[in-house]
C-alpha cells in the first residue's frame, strides 16, 4: 500500500517582505504581498512570496485570479470588503 501525500497551499496577505515572520496584512485586496505556504501531511513545506498587483477600487478580483493561477487552496484573511 502506498502513502499518498496530502498537500494544501495556503495564502496569507502579508506586509513586506512577506514570509513566515511577516506581519499579516489587515486587508486582502490592499496587501503588499502574499505569503504562500505549502502544507504537506500537516507539516510546513515550501514557502513562497507573491507580490500583489496595485489595488484599484473594486479590483479585489485581480488578486483572487492571481492566487488561483498559483494553485492556492485557501486564504487566511483579516478583512475583505469596504470598512464602514
Amino acid at each position: 500500500m502506498t502513502h499518498q501525500s496530502k498537500q494544501t497551499r495556503i495564502a496569507v496577505p502579508s506586509e513586506s517582505p512577506g514570509g513566515l515572520d511577516a506581519r499579516r496584512s489587515g486587508h486582502f485586496g490592499r496587501c503588499e504581498c502574499f505569503t504562500m505556504v505549502d502544507v504537506v501531511d500537516g507539516q510546513i513545506g515550501e514557502v513562497e512570496i507573491l507580490h500583489n498587483a496595485p489595488h484599484v477600487e473594486g479590483g479585489c478580483m485581480a488578486p483572487v485570479l492571481v492566487l488561483a493561477e498559483h494553485n492556492v487552496d485557501a486564504i487566511v484573511v483579516d478583512g475583505i470588503g469596504a470598512v464602514r
